[in-house]
């Protein structure tokens, strides 16, 4: 059985409520890839010969719809928020260009595994990542630049890009520095990994780690030595 197809993604938008506001930019990267992939409001819009910026960059119908394609043929998605904005925006933008829905994906949202496992002064990835020391570092958005992306400027929109580009590359070290807090991750044995194997890696270095207990079960707790995971055997121990 083929691996799973897991896509990190990220919105730049002109607003935080998607009818008074439109997307600027999406970007997206596909696990274990090195390609990091952004499209923006500057690859579906014309430019405006007279005033040198993209024409109407409101519009954003070609460019909600591409961003949507490959989020169409993940089997799963990692964001940061995303659960509560990228997702919801994305959709309502859908609907805006009287194309279909996001379809339903298992969804990891990092910023809940940072909410309900950590406490630190603030969720926010930049934090996270500043917390961590990712090697990577996530750039401030500029007013100014995003002022100006949002009025078609092509200069604010090449900032808004790499900043896009730079959230997803960030999002993925963050990923494999919280994988092994995720709760209800998604489970690699089910793509064909093996059935002793860790289901949040694939790694086959675990070791017995004692009991998960319930008000009427047992069951054998596993720690898996690649990356930490901490999981349950699926089947109870005999009474």
């Amino acid at each position: 059985m083929a691996a799973p197809k897991v896509l990190l993604w990220d919105l730049e938008c002109s607003h935080l409520d998607a009818d008074w506001g439109s997307t600027l930019v999406g970007g997206w990267k596909w696990l274990g890839e090195s390609k990091t992939h952004v499209v923006s409001i500057m690859d579906t819009n014309p430019m405006c010969a007279a005033c040198a910026r993209i024409e109407a960059p409101a519009d954003d119908r070609e460019l909600v719809r591409r961003i949507a394609e490959p989020l169409r043929d993940a089997d799963a998605w990692i964001t940061w928020f995303g659960h509560w904005f990228d997702r919801r925006f994305l959709n309502t933008r859908l609907l805006h260009a009287q194309q279909p829905p996001l379809p339903k994906v298992f969804h990891i949202d990092l910023w809940k595994t940072a909410h309900d496992n950590l406490k630190l002064s603030s969720n926010r990835l930049k934090n996270v990542q500043g917390f961590l020391g990712l090697p990577a570092e996530k750039t401030d958005l500029k007013q100014q630049m995003w002022q100006d992306a949002r009025q078609g400027g092509k200069k604010g929109l090449r900032y808004v890009i790499e900043h896009c580009r730079q959230d997803v590359n960030v999002l993925e070290l963050a990923y494999q520095r919280l994988k092994p807090y995720i709760s209800g991750g998604l489970n690699l044995r089910l793509f064909g990994a093996a059935r002793d194997a860790c289901p949040s890696c694939g790694g086959q270095r675990i070791r017995s780690k004692g009991w998960y207990c319930t008000a009427e079960r047992r069951y054998r707790r596993f720690e898996c030595r690649t990356c930490g995971k901490s999981f349950a055997a699926r089947k109870a121990e005999p009474r």
